[in-house]
């Protein structure tokens, strides 16, 4: 997990966890607590602008962001494949990927591959 230190946004996410309900993104209409669905958001998105845009868009570029930002930590490819023909940034990448987005697999990766790729 990542900690994130930001007072307003922690103080957000505290105000919205006391909601009724189980989401954690919701709003109040006339009265009555709603859900945040991705057609909302998509909603929103398409009045703001005349770009073909949607939710998952955003998602998507928010995972290719984190990935380019992993990948400039790591720095520059040692250039050096090792067993399983993966350089070690490329090992790196793919422990963060299955930590953190275990959905992105269509199936589970066999143990002996995973256990490879650390």
């Amino acid at each position: 997990h990542r900690v994130v230190v930001d007072r307003p946004l922690a103080t957000l996410v505290q105000a919205l966890r006391r909601t009724p309900g189980t989401r954690l993104f919701r709003y109040l209409n006339d009265g009555v607590w709603h859900n945040l669905t991705q057609r909302d958001v998509n909603d929103y998105v398409r009045r703001l602008t005349p770009a073909r845009y949607t939710a998952k868009d955003f998602r998507a570029w928010g995972g290719t962001l984190r990935a380019a930002m992993v990948l400039s930590d790591l720095g520059p490819a040692a250039r050096e494949q090792t067993a399983g023909g993966h350089y070690p940034e490329e090992r790196a990448l793919i422990r963060f990927l299955d930590r953190h987005f275990p959905e992105r697999r269509r199936r589970a990766r066999p143990e002996r591959l995973a256990h490879a790729a650390r």
